[in-house]
């Protein structure tokens, strides 16, 4: 599970990808006060140690997505997301003859980081530059 930095800031500033995105399940993982955890019963363990209470949502925690997650969001028919899933990350380049990477994908350096980009794409349109998600017509560097 991807629980760098960069990813983090991903999950933060994507939009709410499910309807219920601050009804968490046990076994999620959250970023809350400024660290990571898994959630249980209404309290979460804050990078491997327990903490005691109920969460503060007015502190704005937010889930950090895994993958199964996230291949949840877009189309349920498996061998139709994988299709697309290959579209997004590889397009055959028909002057260079080959097979090139598509949408910046050597960006990212886990797959939870491939996919969330690959969901933000598909549902909202936007790719990540780096700092923020974008409309792919605001490309801005």
């Amino acid at each position: 599970m991807d629980t760098n930095k960069e990813y983090i800031k991903m999950c933060e500033q994507a939009p709410k990808l499910q309807p219920h995105d601050l009804e968490f399940e046990n076994g999620d993982y959250i970023f809350y006060k400024g660290k990571w955890g898994i959630y249980f019963n209404a309290s979460f363990y804050l990078e491997g140690t327990f903490n005691e209470g109920l969460i503060d949502y007015e502190s704005n925690p937010f889930r950090i997505h895994t993958q199964d997650q996230l291949q949840g969001m877009v189309n349920n028919k498996l061998y139709d997301c994988i299709q697309d899933f290959y579209n997004f990350c590889i397009d055959y380049d028909r002057n260079l003859e080959g097979y090139k990477l598509y949408n910046d994908v050597e960006q990212f350096t886990s797959m939870e980081q491939l996919w969330l980009a690959f969901v933000m794409k598909e549902k909202y349109g936007k790719t990540w530059n780096g700092k923020e998600w974008l409309l792919n017509k605001e490309k801005k560097i």
